[in-house]
């Protein structure tokens, strides 16, 4: 294994940047792992995917997001009926858990992340 990838199974204290795909995956899985196949947000990924970011969110401590990740995720998790309350639960106790990260969009410009990873995405730490 390449000596990135050795750093990554050990986790790190620097801690994750969780972007909004992610967090609308593990809310989807956590509420329905079945509806991931189906929910036309998550179908691009498996059951399998899911564990594998369940895995991965757990060796890393802190775990951040920004404010408008957090916007997008519950605008995008709009499931039905019960398995929406549901979503709003998760959300709600998984928002919790996660550091709101701040770094002005000119920050992020001025260092280079947007232009590779976009303006949601930073492995935070480097």
């Amino acid at each position: 294994m390449n000596p990135a990838g050795s750093r990554f199974d050990q986790g790190g204290t620097a801690g994750l940047l969780v972007d909004t795909n992610l967090l609308v995956l593990f809310t989807v899985g956590a509420v329905n792992r079945d509806r991931i196949g189906t929910f036309k947000r998550t179908r691009q990924y498996t059951k399998g995917d899911y564990d594998l970011l369940v895995r991965v969110l757990d060796k890393f401590e802190p775990l951040y997001t920004v404010a408008h990740v957090l916007a997008e995720v519950s605008n995008l998790t709009d499931l039905q009926g019960p398995e929406r309350l549901l979503a709003r639960r998760v959300l709600k106790e998984t928002v919790s858990l996660l550091k709101e990260a701040e770094m002005p969009v000119r920050e992020r410009q001025r260092i280079g992340s947007t232009k590779t990873l976009g303006l949601s995405t930073r492995r935070l730490g480097r």
